[in-house]
């Protein structure tokens, strides 16, 4: 049943339509997801969450405030989320995670009336230290996600390695 369901993952999907390209590039991806899922299956799926309070942040007011959120992400299937909604491999940390040596967090932003967004992965090493953050594709942070990140390690008392 295990592997009908990886299989089924994607109800509703046709060839018509798609070129060999396409194809080629899904069924990799489905290969690699494949593979993460199986290179992960004895780790914890939950890990204990460092002793961070989660971030939130309100920037301008009325029908142009948004709501910036900051949290910590602590279960594979998270970050197996966060790596396909971001286009990263961020679920290659799960065995630091685990182990407590890194933990991801996640910056989401929650415009009035509009679907939220996810802006940034954010990496924590155990000296709460951020050594890494990046947006989709791996891009590096804006000048205002920086300012964000900023008030949170003033916060919570963070320190960075890339900023």
């Amino acid at each position: 049943l295990g592997r009908l369901e990886l299989a089924v993952s994607r109800p509703g999907f046709v060839m018509k339509g798609r070129s060999t390209a396409a194809l080629i590039r899904d069924v990799n991806e489905w290969h690699r997801q494949t593979r993460f899922a199986a290179a992960y299956r004895n780790l914890p799926k939950v890990w204990k969450p460092v002793a961070i309070p989660d971030f939130e942040h309100l920037v301008g007011i009325g029908e142009n405030a948004v709501l910036y959120s900051i949290r910590q992400l602590n279960k594979q299937s998270q970050l197996f989320e966060e790596g396909n909604a971001m286009n990263h491999c961020v679920a290659s940390y799960i065995g630091k995670c685990v182990a407590g040596s890194s933990s991801i967090w996640t910056l989401e932003a929650y415009p009035t009336r509009m679907a939220p967004k996810k802006q940034l992965t954010i990496e924590l090493n155990s000296s709460k230290t951020i050594v890494q953050v990046r947006g989709k594709c791996n891009r590096l942070p804006t000048r205002e996600e920086t300012a964000l990140l900023r008030i949170w390690m003033g916060q919570s008392g963070l320190k960075s390695l890339v900023f």
